[in-house]
């Protein structure tokens, strides 16, 4: 218990509020398996072709890349089929909801660094993203109801802007267990405030989720 409030608290002092406003274009969600990917800004085809698990000539040689310098944000490329994004063990997360990223990792808006993702999802339903515990399920200013699931490898997820919560600390969960749902924005908008911290470090979700629930 002890653990669990020095870990809540370094949280509170280390993180940005969830309910800054978004002011991204939506991107779209790449598929686990599928065969196009939209670039986004910060990306390289040397971390594209690491998260897929698919060498730069080839991504190149796929897309008639003649360098890969030539990649611009919004740019459609073609993955192998056979190729997933590429993460280790536990380390495998499925995506909480289904929807699009109107926030990105480090993306800063009003001088806050964002320091997870902004999913916005036509769906309330909020899911695991992986087997863990709960060790955290109640309000905090600035996030609304906001759960923590620890998971191995003091790898941590954090779900926030939740309507309500359907499971309690100390509850063991699984991948794709239904954990909560989302309150609507002043627009009527569901979003989802999603991060991955390693111990207290936050990391960029996208290295770790694999699929789509």
């Amino acid at each position: 218990m002890k653990f669990v409030t020095v870990f809540i608290l370094l949280f509170m002092l280390s993180c940005a509020p969830a309910r800054t406003p978004y002011r991204s274009q939506p991107v779209d969600i790449p598929p686990a398996q599928g065969t196009e990917y939209l670039v986004r800004k910060g990306d390289s085809l040397w971390r594209i072709s690491r998260r897929y698990g698919v060498s730069v000539e080839k991504l190149m040689d796929l897309n008639n890349l003649a360098s890969p310098r030539m990649l611009k944000t919004g740019q459609k490329l073609v993955i192998p089929e056979q190729h997933t994004p590429h993460t280790r063990g536990t380390d495998q997360f499925i995506w909480p909801v289904q929807g699009q990223i109107v926030r990105s990792f480090g993306e800063e808006v009003d001088n806050l660094k964002n320091k997870g993702i902004n999913i916005k999802s036509s769906s309330s339903m909020v899911y695991s993203s992986g087997d863990g515990t709960v060790v955290f399920a109640d309000y905090l200013r600035g996030w609304g109801n906001t759960l923590i699931v620890s998971h191995p490898s003091d790898i941590y997820t954090i779900y926030a802007n939740l309507n309500q919560t359907t499971v309690t600390p100390g509850t063991s969960v699984s991948k794709g267990k239904k954990i909560g749902t989302l309150q609507t924005d002043r627009e009527g908008n569901y979003i989802l405030h999603f991060e991955i911290r390693k111990k207290h470090s936050p990391q960029d979700p996208l290295k770790f989720l694999v699929k789509t629930k």
